[in-house]
């Protein structure tokens, strides 16, 4: 199924022979690169911090809370091995997808543009999930692996879009220090704190949580999170569409444009 879609994708990003459209190549000119130091600071770099920290965040509560979940709505090992197989495929189409579609639409839609999609496809998702059943969690559990894996793909593009190549190594292990906090604030405290709260009012028989409610605030609460994630994903937006010429690789691709 991914190879159609990787060749529909080269075939939207390749222009047709003739047709005038400029090609822009991005290995045309030397880039221009931003130090570490520099790249800290400057706000682009923390709005995509607090971006990866408050989705990417949610998605992990799903991933590591997984069989909790299913065991809360009385599914068994069946059950749980079926979701997390469904969480992976959509982890990788969405970084597939999330890869090739905006390469494909570059001319039209900048890469934060997807970022901003992204994070409303995650907070649907965990509207989804706070419903509190077996078939919304799985459709959840569909849509946050999407999404979760689209952020993989735009984070790493747009760290090298804003600020260059040269330092990438070391700015990307910063904004996964976003990643690691994230897990330990969400998954480990927030999610496991609340649903020891539940499993005091809705007791499972074998001990645990059960019922809907047990991890309903949580999916709630992540959903509130992921609503400020979009919030900074369209102030990035703005900033990117009112001043691109002011980051590296765009100042690269206008000079690859103007060669053509």
């Amino acid at each position: 199924m991914l190879v159609p879609l990787a060749g529909f994708g080269l075939m939207l990003k390749t222009p047709t022979e003739g047709s005038g459209e400029p090609t822009i190549s991005r290995q045309a000119a030397p880039q221009e690169s931003l130090s570490t130091a520099d790249a800290l600071r400057r706000p682009d770099f923390w709005l995509l911090f607090l971006i990866v920290f408050l989705s990417m965040g949610s998605g992990l509560v799903l991933l590591n809370h997984a069989g909790q979940m299913v065991a809360a709505l009385g599914g068994d090992q069946t059950r749980t091995a079926m979701l997390v197989s469904l969480i992976s495929i959509a982890n990788c189409v969405g970084r597939v997808m999330l890869g090739l579609v905006p390469d494909a639409l570059g001319d039209r839609f900048s890469r934060t543009f997807f970022l901003l999609g992204n994070t409303v496809i995650m907070i649907c998702a965990q509207l989804i999930l706070a419903y509190g059943s077996i078939e919304t969690l799985f459709l959840g559990g569909l849509i946050t692996g999407f999404a979760y894996g689209g952020f993989w793909t735009l984070v790493p593009s747009l760290v090298a879009e804003f600020f260059g190549t040269k330092f990438f190594a070391s700015l990307y292990n910063c904004l996964s220090l976003a990643i690691s906090g994230a897990s330990l604030v969400f998954s480990t405290w927030l999610a496991s704190r609340l649903y020891e709260g539940q499993a005091a009012s809705h007791p499972g028989p074998s001990g645990g949580c059960a019922g809907s409610k047990c991890y309903r605030n949580t999916h709630l609460l992540l959903a509130a999170s992921s609503c400020l994630a979009m919030l900074a994903a369209a102030v990035l937006n703005a900033r990117r569409r009112r001043g691109a010429d002011s980051w590296p690789m765009a100042r690269m691709m206008d000079v690859s444009l103007a060669e053509q």
